[in-house]
């Protein structure tokens, strides 16, 4: 849909793929077309001079205000009918969101609020009965646990917010199905059997986050999660975590109902590399017999983007982690492993099957003792799209590739 947009100038490239830009003229047409659909909306840049009238809010269904535009907000505003409202803001503790501000948007589905400053949420956040979507995204956050009484909320987001411990009255959401704590850098606690009560979980994000995992089962006073509860979240279908020490992970977890993730063992990694797929993997410090871990050999099956650092456990890579030849695979990452001699080794495949069939990139870093990428004939199908190629200090290579391969 994005690129269909493109393709008309309705929306402009910004070199990022994550990112796309407006042009003026298409935002105020946006903002005229809204206008006429019981919309209030202010860009950046243009002042609010006053709020409108009262009449004017009774039929507002929306609302959306831009940047440092709003110097102060009103006790409350009247909108009966309103479902959305959204405030972004530059980074100014001096704007305050009066406590009575929301009892009059009973209707309100949607909140977001950027970039603001709270000692606490307002008091007013009770009235939000059937508030399903709540966005506190690069917030500087006090005392949160009002949240709790938002009973029908199905999605929190605090990307980017200072929080340092997450309440435990987040356990008291049990409809919510989206959870994003990603970017929350001081983040230190999460309390023991939050996680495992959202039973209803299908998204959770902590991407350069949270990583103070315990060990299950260690004792009785934990102080934080420990990722056996993870197995409790039966729709689960996206997660993004980082796991320090393989250790942490429980052997019978299974992420069989992963459709996108981003999984981090390993406490070398860096999140702030782009990874060019939704299923990416970065193991580190791992035995080649990981594959007898259920879930991380599920996860090999479908992954796309794969890094491996400090393998041990056996000369080559494939026939030890992936007999199947990795089917998914487009981007493969090795890097500083001595022991790894080859890439794959064509005795241990099973007849006519192809290795790395949609493998698109190859790097291969300070493998010093690596003879060869493959050792004996491939089965037809293999490397069939492989275009980039990158070795760097892998000083014992004899051969590359087969001349007929290359």
């Amino acid at each position: 849909m994005v690129d269909n947009l493109k393709a008309s100038n309705l929306l402009l490239e910004t070199g990022d793929n994550a990112f796309v830009r407006m042009h003026d003229v298409v935002c105020d047409v946006a903002l005229a077309i809204a206008s006429k659909d019981h919309v209030f909306s202010l860009r950046e840049g243009v002042g609010l001079e006053e709020w409108p009238k009262l009449d004017e809010l009774q039929s507002c269904s929306k609302i959306s205000l831009a940047y440092d535009d709003i110097r102060k907000l009103p006790e409350g505003l009247v909108c009966p009918e309103l479902e959305l409202f959204v405030l972004y803001h530059i980074s100014d503790p001096i704007l305050k969101i009066p406590n009575t501000f929301f009892e009059g948007m009973k209707k309100l589905k949607v909140l977001d609020l950027t970039n603001m400053h709270f000692t606490s949420l307002p008091s007013s956040l009770c009235c939000l009965a059937n508030l399903r979507t709540l966005s506190l995204d690069w917030c500087i956050l006090g005392d949160i646990a009002i949240i709790a009484e938002l009973k029908k909320l199905e999605s929190l987001s605090l990307i980017g917010s200072n929080i340092e411990q997450l309440p435990k009255e987040i356990g008291q959401l049990i409809h919510l199905r989206l959870l994003d704590l990603s970017n929350c850098s001081k983040l230190q606690v999460i309390p023991p059997n939050i996680i495992s009560s959202l039973s209803q979980l299908e998204y959770l994000c902590m991407e350069n986050s949270f990583t103070g995992w315990e060990v299950e089962g260690s004792n009785d006073k934990k102080t934080n999660a420990c990722l056996a509860e993870l197995k409790y979240l039966s729709h689960l279908v996206t997660l993004d975590i980082e796991v320090p020490d393989a250790k942490l992970l429980p052997k019978d977890i299974l992420f069989e109902n992963l459709i996108r993730f981003k999984i981090l063992i390993g406490d070398v990694w860096s999140w702030c590399q782009n990874c060019e797929t939704t299923e990416t993997l970065k193991l580190n410090k791992l035995n080649t017999s990981l594959h007898s871990m259920d879930g991380i050999s599920k996860l090999l099956k479908r992954v796309k983007d794969l890094y491996l650092r400090e393998l041990s456990g056996g000369n080559h890579v494939l026939s030890e982690l992936d007999r199947e030849g990795f089917p998914a695979l487009k981007h493969f990452h090795v890097e500083s492993s001595p022991e790894i001699q080859y890439i794959m080794r064509s005795v241990e495949q099973i007849p006519g099957n192809p290795v790395f069939p949609a493998l698109e990139s190859l790097y291969l870093t300070k493998l010093i003792n690596l003879h060869e990428v493959c050792h004996g004939q491939l089965p037809p199908g293999s490397f069939g799209y492989l275009r980039i190629v990158k070795v760097d200090d892998c000083d014992g290579i004899k051969c590359l590739f087969s001349i007929s391969l290359a």
